[in-house]
């Protein structure tokens, strides 16, 4: 029991999801000098301006294996973001 208790934390370490970190150029960029606010959403930064009641910029990553897939033709709508 207690090997397969070990086994099973390896295996979740290995496929846990990590948030996402720009690059050092990018990274820069979003501080409160730029943004009114930054919305770390886990996967991607949002840096929110609100003089002009809109993003100024969004930071995400793009892997491969994701444009490989078949990509949905209807895409889901935006929302509003209560964070704001």
């Amino acid at each position: 029991m207690k090997i397969f208790i070990f086994l099973l934390t390896i295996s979740l370490n290995i496929f846990a999801l990590e948030p996402y970190k720009p690059s050092a150029d990018f990274s820069s960029y979003f501080n409160n000098i730029n943004c009114s606010q930054i919305l770390d959403k886990f996967f991607y930064l949002n840096c929110y301006d609100y003089k002009l009641k809109g993003t100024k910029a969004v930071a995400y990553k793009v892997e491969a294996s994701n444009l490989k897939d078949k990509q949905i033709k209807k895409r889901p709508r935006f929302e509003d973001d209560t964070n704001i």
